[in-house]
C-alpha cells in the first residue's frame, strides 16, 4: 500500500483509486423524477381571488411514501399603479384535494408607476402519500385594484418539479 506524504506542497507517492462500495451510513440524496411545464400568454387580473397559471404538471406518482419535491416558478410578472401587490402560490394536488405549499406577495408597489421583472418562487412539499400528484402555481392581485399580469408580454414562464429522495 502506498503512503501519501505532505511536506509543504509537495505530495509523494502513489494515489490510490477511490471505492465508495465500503461507504457505510450514507443514505438518501437521490433525484428520482424531473418534470417541467411552460406557457407563454400574458394573464392578467383585477381579483384578489387566486387563479390558475395554467402550468399545472401532469400527474406524477410519488416512488415513495417519504419522496419530497422541490418545486420551482419563474415567471414575468407586471404590477402598475399604486399600492398593487402580485401574489403568488405554488399548490398540489392530491385525490381532489388542493393543498397550497408556498405563498408570497412579490412585487409591491406604493406610489405611482410601474414594475415588471422576472419573479421566481420556490417550495418543498411533502406530502407523504403514494397517490397521484399534480403541482401547479396560482396568482392575483393581493390589493384588488389596477391589473397585475403574469407570463407578462407573453414571455414564457416555467413550473420544474424535482422529486427527490431525503
Amino acid at each position: 500500500m502506498s503512503l501519501i506524504k505532505v511536506k509543504g506542497s509537495s505530495i509523494t507517492g502513489a494515489l490510490a483509486a477511490v471505492d465508495g462500495s465500503a461507504l457505510t451510513g450514507i443514505s438518501g440524496g437521490k433525484v428520482l423524477s424531473v418534470t417541467t411545464k411552460t406557457y407563454a400568454t400574458q394573464q392578467s387580473s383585477t381579483s384578489s381571488t387566486m387563479a390558475s397559471m395554467n402550468l399545472t404538471t401532469a400527474s406524477i406518482t410519488p416512488q415513495s411514501v417519504n419522496s419530497q419535491f422541490l418545486v420551482m416558478l419563474l415567471t414575468h410578472g407586471e404590477s402598475g399603479g399604486s399600492n398593487q401587490r402580485l401574489g403568488l402560490q405554488l399548490v398540489h394536488t392530491v385525490s381532489s384535494s388542493d393543498s397550497v405549499f408556498q405563498s408570497s406577495p412579490i412585487a409591491s408597489l406604493n406610489s405611482a408607476g410601474n414594475i415588471a421583472g422576472c419573479l421566481t418562487l420556490h417550495g418543498i412539499a411533502a406530502p407523504s402519500t403514494t397517490s397521484a400528484i399534480t403541482f401547479g402555481a396560482n396568482f392575483d392581485n393581493q390589493t384588488a385594484s389596477g391589473t397585475v399580469n403574469v407570463h407578462a408580454n407573453n414571455y414564457t414562464s416555467r413550473l420544474t418539479v424535482i422529486e427527490f429522495e431525503p
